[in-house]
């Protein structure tokens, strides 16, 4: 979860830490903390402080773990033993039993830095490379945890394993940062060391920057000699509570940040609206806070917004939050959602709104038609137009095969994804329900099918799931003749080598048997590694998708779009 907060004067040497940031982040007083700032990149941007408990080197190879389990005595022992076992450090673990003590849920974020596998990789690899995965140690707790993991719906276990997202991004861009050559001195990475104090004679908790650091904020804000004075700019700090870091963006006063609280009724559409208003004013939405008041019938959001770039330098605040009030006082927005506006210091602070008018007009509740607003790409097209409209515009980024070319040809592909996907939702009238024949040894590639199938609107069976069949035949034929749609997929895993291949397991052989003999639409997957003659004696006038490991999404999405999906 993000908390956020107003932009509040930075007096030029300390950074006030409210409560509602503090749990969560660990910052008690004496709590020892690293600093790092990322310079802004452009004028337009703002240099960022971030702000964690964990050391500033072990950014780059944290992993946030959460698992769902079914409650009993020692069940977290177990899980805190694998992790020692594997050599992780928990640095923060949550748990909390559940759904009438019945589940127990487990969050921990953990350095993985003496954690090394085959699979996922060591420390060094893992810091550099794009692995977002740990599968070894996914395989650990399924594999000892089996009986307690939670099942999701589809079968699929309550485990998810993923980096600490935004730690590791601001190593990264720490390490860019010290890699490229500047002789301006604010644009200057840096990470220091710092400890959460409480002030002298004052109820606050607060951070006292090193020097170095703050000198360089200082000049960052505009201050030539890195000297301080009442009026430095200003900082607006966002805590991330899952991930237990610290966001501090710095402000120059010539930037003219506001942060505006908006009441409005609760209507679907009334944010839509007002964010259409503040995109025709010009205006950034740094950040967004939206909280019922009373059901139904009252709701406030508060914004951070950066003004127009044509304003700055030229208008003072005052004249910016009048050009927000004008484009914020139409005739739909006044009248139908009855919006106020207010600019509050702090949370503390109680918010003290206005009432907005259109101008000329002094109606109080009188209902107006929508008016029209700045023309978007999605007013009145179907999905299949916006697809279309972004494809070529994709396509005219990649043919410039400038910096971005990369990014525009896998976005591309998604988008080609989800074309098909569209078109077949549009034509798919009837059940689809899809059979999927692989060696329960390759279960972590069946997993990514059965997503992928799903996606194109396949209800998904596996015979992993049998039910009470009195014998593993008859469930798999009972759960066969309840499909539409058989697709086998032929891997070496529980075969038997021969010649140059392998022969699949012969129970592949028998489910492929039965989808022909109850007539199902069936087409086969078959990996490189499969002997010909498994294949060719059976189904060899049939044309079916060869793949290595490299091409298995690209065959299987054949698979499931063409040859045999009607």
């Amino acid at each position: 979860m993000i908390i956020l907060d107003k932009p509040k004067p930075f007096n030029g040497s300390t950074i006030t830490l409210p409560l509602y940031h503090r749990g969560h982040l660990s910052f008690f007083p004496g709590a020892k903390v690293w600093l790092c700032l990322i310079p802004r990149a452009n004028r337009n941007q703002t240099s960022e402080l971030v702000v964690s408990p964990i050391e500033h080197s072990a950014w780059s190879d944290l992993w946030r773990i959460s698992l769902t389990l079914r409650e009993r005595v020692g069940l977290v022992h177990d899980v805190f033993q694998i992790m020692a076992d594997k050599s992780f450090n928990i640095l923060t673990a949550e748990s909390t039993t559940k759904d009438g003590m019945s589940l127990h849920a487990i969050e921990m974020i953990a350095n993985a830095r003496l954690y090394s596998s085959q699979v996922d990789l060591t420390h060094e690899q893992r810091s550099t490379e794009q692995l977002e995965q740990l599968k070894d140690l996914r395989t650990e707790f399924l594999a000892r945890l089996i009986d307690d993991i939670a099942l999701l719906p589809d079968g699929e276990p309550r485990i998810r394993i993923r980096r600490v997202r935004g730690l590791l991004n601001a190593r990264r861009n720490y390490n860019a940062a010290t890699e490229q050559v500047s002789t301006d001195e604010e644009l200057r990475p840096i990470v220091r060391e710092a400890k959460v104090i409480k002030a002298e004679n004052q109820d606050k908790v607060i951070i006292t920057l090193p020097d170095e650091l703050r000198n360089l904020i200082l000049k960052s804000l505009g201050s030539p000699n890195g000297s301080g004075d009442s009026k430095s700019g200003s900082y607006l700090s966002v805590s991330n509570t899952s991930e237990r870091f610290l966001n501090i963006y710095f402000i120059r006063d010539s930037d003219s940040v506001i942060a505006p609280t908006i009441e409005h009724q609760d209507e679907i559409g009334a944010l839509a609206k007002i964010t259409a208003a503040i995109q025709d004013g010009g205006f950034n939405i740094l950040t967004t806070l939206s909280r019922l008041q009373q059901w139904e019938t009252k709701a406030r959001t508060e914004f951070v917004l950066q003004p127009p770039q044509r304003y700055l330098n030229k208008l003072s605040t005052e004249s910016i939050k009048r050009r927000l009030e004008d484009a914020l006082s139409t005739p739909e927005l006044v009248h139908n959602y009855g919006l106020r506006i207010g600019y509050p210091i702090n949370y503390i602070s109680p918010v003290k709104t206005k009432q907005l008018r259109v101008k000329g007009e002094m109606a109080k509740g009188k209902k107006v038609l929508p008016i029209e607003a700045q023309p978007r790409i999605s007013a009145g097209r179907s999905i299949s137009s916006i697809i279309n409209l972004k494809k070529r515009d994709l396509n005219r980024r990649r043919e410039q095969r400038g910096e971005g070319a990369e990014d525009a040809l896998r976005r591309y592909h998604l988008l080609e994804d989800l074309e098909v996907e569209q078109s077949i939702s549009e034509a798919t009238s009837t059940r689809r329900v899809l059979f999927i024949s692989y060696s329960f040894k390759a279960i972590e590639m069946i997993n990514k099918v059965a997503k992928i199938a799903k996606r194109f609107h396949f209800d998904v069976r596996i015979a992993k799931k049998l039910g009470g069949a009195a014998t593993t035949r008859e469930g798999i034929m009972t759960m066969m003749d309840d499909c539409t749609h058989f697709l086998g997929i032929w891997t070496e895993e529980g075969g038997t080598r021969v010649g140059k291949g392998y022969f699949p397991s012969p129970w592949l052989h028998w489910e492929w048997g039965v989808a022909e003999a109850l007539g199902l639409d069936w087409h086969l997957l078959i990996s490189n590694k499969i002997n010909e003659q498994a294949w060719k004696r059976i189904a060899g006038d049939t044309p079916h998708n060869i793949f290595s490991m490299a091409t298995f999404d690209e065959e299987l999405k054949d698979s499931l779009i063409s040859g045999y999906i009607s």
